[in-house]
């Protein structure tokens, strides 16, 4: 039944030592390997080749998780892009991918305010502070603002009940789905009478209702030739004029009429945009916080190159350096350690079989497929003998871009 190594994984996991435990089988079973876990076939895999057949190149031949597992991330974010596989996850990618292309996107104005705020909160007389939370609630406020078009100002000295209460229900939730998610599958149905994993999700869909409700109104409005005026709305109080403001929500409004698939696909959005990002300027800071060489270098580079220009997309998209620090903390300590998969028709995987480990693997139908995105970055075969190191200035060699590392690292 497998019980050696998830026995192996749990107590690692109690240490801090989850993905290491990984990096060990890898090194004692080789770069794919299979396994028993109760009584079902998994194929744990670290090889590039096999991460872009799955990911790409046989794209129709997996689903995303568990295949059956869905049921609690349903419950919480609803089928969108993040959930969705198949022709189900290219509708989302179609109605959403557009709306990212749009130049709204690129104005950097819309989080000025919310950094400008962030720094305010950070101590001025070289005490420590913690930046975590700080950050989480700069990119809550931020990410609301752009997507429902209202701010929750999370980041306060005395943020709304409402938000507060908001906060606490995510978390609530978020807790008991990453239980739920990392329980054994003989297990993982029992979340249905998880009562209060449901109340809270159902408290969260309650309160992003109210805002798609909205959306739909507006649209509905200026579709029939009439001007809306948010300023009369009591959802906007105490908000700057946005009458005119784009909102990604009200754009996805136009194309999705239906209320449940609009707020699944907003919760799809919003569950990236409040976490992942917030995660990512999380670890990097910490990744600097110890390598002040690398922020001293970010400094002359901001001094030199930025000076006193206003920040514009463009610009911000020039600063490579600033670039190889997001990209080596992905690639070092990513917001995702592996993703799941699972194969809805007999398969194959290119690589990871025979004697010598490179021969095709076989992939039967409802074998699961654990892509471990976390001992790929740290392959010393790819990334040297300094795979461990935070070293962003690695992604210089276009050798790493050319083989579509990246890519992977962000999968």
């Amino acid at each position: 039944m497998g019980r050696d190594l998830i026995n192996d994984r749990a107590e690692a996991y109690k240490n801090g030592k989850g993905q290491q435990i990984y990096a060990q089988h890898f090194e004692a079973y080789g770069k794919t390997f299979q396994e028993n876990c109760y009584g079902r076939t998994v194929i744990t895999t670290m090889e590039p080749a096999n991460f872009q057949y799955v990911g790409a190149l046989a794209f129709d031949d997996f689903v995303k998780g568990n295949g059956g597992r869905t049921g609690a991330s349903a419950e919480l974010v609803g089928p969108g892009i993040l959930t969705s596989s198949g022709s189900e996850w290219k509708r989302s990618r179609d109605l959403i991918k557009p709306i990212f292309s749009r130049g709204e996107i690129a104005d950097v104005n819309i989080i000025d305010k919310h950094v400008r705020n962030f720094l305010s909160f950070l101590p001025q007389d070289n005490s420590t502070v913690d930046v975590l939370p700080l950050i989480q609630k700069m990119f809550l406020d931020a990410s609301s603002e752009f997507l429902l078009g209202k701010s929750l100002n999370a980041l306060s000295t005395d943020p709304p009940a409402e938000t507060t209460a908001f906060l606490n229900t995510f978390d609530k939730a978020l807790r008991n789905f990453g239980r739920w998610r990392a329980a054994p599958w003989i297990y993982y149905n029992m979340w249905r009478f998880d009562t209060g994993y449901r109340k809270a999700c159902k408290q969260l869909h309650a309160f992003l209702d109210g805002h798609v409700q909205r959306a739909l109104r507006e649209v509905a409005t200026t579709a029939s030739g009439n001007a809306v005026d948010r300023n009369q709305d009591a959802s906007f109080k105490g908000q700057a004029d946005s009458s005119h403001r784009y909102i990604l929500l009200n754009e996805l409004a136009k194309n999705i009429r239906d209320a449940s698939v609009l707020r699944a696909e907003l919760m799809n959005i919003f569950l990236v945009a409040r976490d992942n990002v917030a995660s990512l300027v999380g670890n990097a800071l910490f990744y600097l916080a110890r390598n002040p060489e690398v922020w001293t270098s970010l400094r002359r580079v901001s001094q030199e190159e930025v000076g006193s220009q206003p920040l514009t997309f463009e610009l911000l998209k020039s600063l490579t350096l600033f670039k190889y620090v997001f990209q080596e903390t992905l690639r070092v300590q990513g917001p995702t350690p592996y993703a799941v998969r699972t194969a809805v028709r007999s398969t194959i995987l290119p690589t990871g079989g025979g004697r010598d480990g490179t021969s095709p693997v076989f992939v039967e139908k409802g074998t699961r497929i654990h892509l471990n995105i976390w001992s790929l970055n740290h392959d010393k075969s790819i990334w040297g003998s300094d795979a461990y190191v935070f070293r962003p200035d690695r992604w210089a060699d276009k050798n790493y871009r050319v083989k579509g590392l990246l890519d992977i690292i962000m999968i």
